[in-house]
């Protein structure tokens, strides 16, 4: 193992690791790994993960892979003492019968959207073919003492209907009244003849809105409501609803533009009268550039402005990655100061801006697009040698604060005492709103308090700035 040394310029104080996640009632780490990016409340307190471990809860393992929760008392009163709740379960709490993956969670951490092939988690349920589907848990944190945690299906049509094919990667809004997912359901809205491809869906629950009634739109769909003719996935949404990203194949869903890969929808939602939902194209690079390659990775910020990418092009920003895979930025202006100019950064660069000799990824941005979390296998990253799958924090200086210098530091290390992960792998980030915290998963051995975390994928609490 290594000490952390200085970068230049120097990272701010207090940052790395703070706190194990995947942690049972003792605060002991999980026996299992946890798989699929985190997700953690806008305050940093509540992260939901998903893990094959059996003693982080109480009582019967489910034997499948489930999602949880954990409140890391980050910010709470004195008293507050770090538990563990499994999130992937039915409305009577009995064990799901399938494995689930891919947690989303609101701002104050009440609701967790993910996707299970369990068929036992809603009454009534008639998933019995495999078919994975989309739910949403209410788990009544923060609620009043006469609230019932529930468990909700999302992958439904309008009238109610289950999804007649899979459903998955959900997105959820700050306050877990929509549900944005992706599937290849072709009976979750009408005339849907989408020849089995995937599409990109959002969920209205009406929480929070008692005249309200449930509805399911497809979003993947033209200005004049015409079908893609092509598959749409990676759905992001902002935290007020009002904004949706995904990544397409389709090449009729912008006018104008038979090339767009990724597409900013407006719903509308809260927007004055006389808005009408519409698409337009994210993702030009410099010079009127189009991506020429395809994307595995893509972030919305809670705010709708800021979306992170990976991408393996060279035309993006002048003197790009070339072949190697890098992690960019793209500034959309919504809601901006006048005179925004939408454009893409690159954010894979070594602590001085020079360029990654190795692979870059999994970035995601805080709303002043001033923090941006990233992995990276590069060794020349910082002003020393260091190769690894680490996580870092690319500071870009896009919030205009005066004195600012864009720089690149490690953030997968102890923060406690500075100790490096002596890992191979860190990988999944995701960040805070404000960017002041991030939570990623590592199978480091050798951090807070000197847990041992058995060679397996952990879920960590880490300090950004």
């Amino acid at each position: 193992m290594s000490v952390l040394v200085g970068t230049a310029p120097a990272p701010p104080q207090g940052i790395g690791v703070i706190q194990l996640v995947s942690a049972g009632p003792d605060g002991t780490p999980g026996n299992g790994n946890t798989y699929t990016p985190p997700a953690l409340s806008a305050d940093g307190r509540y992260v939901a993960f998903q893990s094959d471990s059996t003693n982080l809860v109480a009582g019967t393992a489910s034997g499948f892979t489930d999602i949880y929760i954990r409140d890391t008392c980050l910010g709470a009163p004195t008293g507050c003492a770090a538990t563990t709740m499994r999130v992937s379960v039915a409305n009577d709490g009995s064990l799901p019968n399938g494995n689930s993956r891919s947690p989303a969670i609101s701002a104050n951490g009440r609701y967790v959207a993910f996707d299970s092939s369990a068929s036992n988690l809603f009454p009534g349920s008639t998933q019995t073919n495999g078919y994975a589907h989309v739910f949403l848990r209410d788990t009544c944190i923060g609620a009043p003492a006469s609230c019932i945690p529930s468990t909700s299906l999302i992958s439904v049509a309008s009238d109610g209907t289950q999804a007649n094919n899979d459903s998955r990667g959900a997105a959820i809004s700050s306050d877990g009244r929509f549900v944005a997912f992706v599937s290849s359901a072709t009976n979750l809205v009408p005339n849907d003849t989408n020849n089995g491809f995937e599409e990109t869906f959002l969920r209205d629950t009406c929480l929070g809105a008692p005249s309200c009634i449930p509805t399911t739109t497809r979003v993947s769909v033209a200005n004049d409501g015409s079908q893609a003719n092509g598959p749409s996935g990676i759905a992001s949404i902002s935290a007020d609803a009002r904004y949706m990203t995904f990544v397409t194949g389709a090449t009729n869903l912008v006018p104008n533009d038979p090339k767009a890969t990724v597409v900013l929808h407006d719903t509308c939602f809260g927007a004055a009268t006389g808005c009408a939902p519409s698409n337009r194209s994210l993702f030009v690079g410099y010079a009127g550039n189009s991506l020429t390659a395809g994307i595995s990775w893509w972030r919305l910020s809670a705010n709708g402005r800021f979306s992170a990418f990976d991408a393996e092009t060279n035309n993006l920003v002048p003197g790009g990655t070339g072949q190697i895979v890098g992690a960019f930025v793209y500034d959309d202006c919504v809601a901006a100061p006048v005179g925004c100019i939408p454009h893409t950064d690159q954010v894979s660069l070594t602590y001085n801006g020079g360029q990654p000799d190795s692979g870059s990824g999994a970035a995601v941005a805080s709303n002043d697009g001033n923090y941006v979390v990233f992995v990276s296998i590069a060794d020349n990253l910082l002003s020393y040698a260091y190769r690894s799958s680490a996580v870092y924090v690319r500071v870009t200086c896009a919030n205009g604060l005066a004195g600012c210098i864009p720089t690149t530091y490690l953030l997968s290390f102890d923060g406690n005492t500075g100790i490096q992960g002596n890992s191979s792998y860190s990988d999944y980030p995701a960040i805070t709103p404000d960017g002041h915290y991030a939570v990623f998963i590592s199978n480091a051995p050798n951090w807070p308090g000197k847990l041992q975390s058995n060679g397996n994928n952990q879920t960590w609490l880490a300090r950004v700035y």
